[in-house]
């Protein structure tokens, strides 16, 4: 991460180099945060004299339906998770080995 830090226009610039005017940057603690339904963002930056305050928001994640809708047409397309399409296409795999092998055993 970044060392140093200059707000400009009330945005933080970073620099890995302490140049004139930049200013230690010290990290908040990341806070505890359930994984699944949340995620950590960049929260206020605070300057104080000897050193900048970077803070961490935690953000609720917004749950998605399965379901995409396609811009053009206008219509519901349903996906398959991944691992479901991978366990359908294993189970054709696994039929299609067994035709073979019952119809050589027919054909001898």
């Amino acid at each position: 991460m970044p060392k140093y830090g200059i707000i400009q226009n009330g945005e933080l610039v970073l620099s890995d180099v302490q140049s004139d005017g930049y200013k230690p940057i010290v990290y908040s603690d990341i806070p505890e945060f359930d994984q699944v339904s949340q995620y950590i963002q960049q929260g206020n930056t605070t300057e104080l004299n000897d050193h900048i305050e970077v803070g961490y928001e935690i953000k609720e994640l917004e749950v998605q339906d399965e379901s995409t809708q396609e811009p053009a047409s206008g219509e519901f397309i349903e996906y398959s998770p991944r691992n479901e399409q991978r366990a359908q296409d294993m189970t054709i795999e696994r039929v299609s080995l067994l035709e073979d092998v019952v119809l050589t055993l027919m054909m001898e």
